[in-house]
C-alpha cells in the first residue's frame, strides 16, 4: 500500500510562509506506514528514518502527535512530519506534486516524490481528505 500527499504550495515552502511540518491524517491506513507513538504523553514524536531511492540516502524526520487537545491542556490534535523541507528542495518537489510513502520489502519507509498527474487520479487510487491518497498497489 502506497500513501501520498498533494503537495501544497505551504508544503514546498513556495509560498514563504512557516509551517511546522507536513499534516498527517488521523486514518489509520496512513498512520499505519509511521511508527506507533504513545498518545499518553504530550506530543509523542519519534525520528523517522525514510529510504529516498532517487537520492539513494536515508532522510531522518520527526513523527508527532501534537495531543495537548486529546489530554484537556491545550487546542492541538494533529500528527505532523517536520524536519523534511530540506528534502523537498533536494527532490525539486513543486506544488501539485505527489509526495509518497510506503513500507518496501525490507520494512523501510520509502518516500518518493512523483510529479504532478496532468490526467486526474488512477482508478486504484482512493482520495481521502487534505490532499492525502491511499493507492492499493
Amino acid at each position: 500500500m502506497k500513501v501520498g500527499k498533494i503537495l501544497s504550495p505551504t508544503d514546498t515552502g513556495a509560498a514563504k510562509t512557516h509551517q511546522s511540518g507536513i499534516l498527517i491524517p488521523k486514518d489509520q491506513r496512513v498512520l499505519g506506514i509511521f511508527p506507533a507513538l504513545d498518545k499518553t504523553v504530550q506530543n509523542p514524536a519519534r525520528q523517522v528514518q525514510m529510504w529516498v531511492p532517487e537520492l539513494d540516502i536515508f532522510w531522518s524526520a520527526r513523527f508527532v502527535f501534537y495531543n495537548t487537545k486529546d489530554l484537556g491542556i491545550g487546542t492541538r490534535s494533529e500528527y505532523r512530519l517536520t524536519q523534511i523541507a530540506g528534502l523537498l528542495r533536494d527532490l525539486r518537489a513543486e506544488p501539485g506534486d505527489r509526495l509518497t510513502f510506503q513500507r518496501n520489502s525490507l520494512g523501510d519507509i520509502e518516500l518518493a516524490v512523483e510529479p504532478q498527474l496532468l490526467s486526474g487520479e488512477p482508478d486504484t487510487v482512493t482520495v481521502l481528505k487534505s490532499g492525502w491518497t491511499l493507492e492499493i498497489i
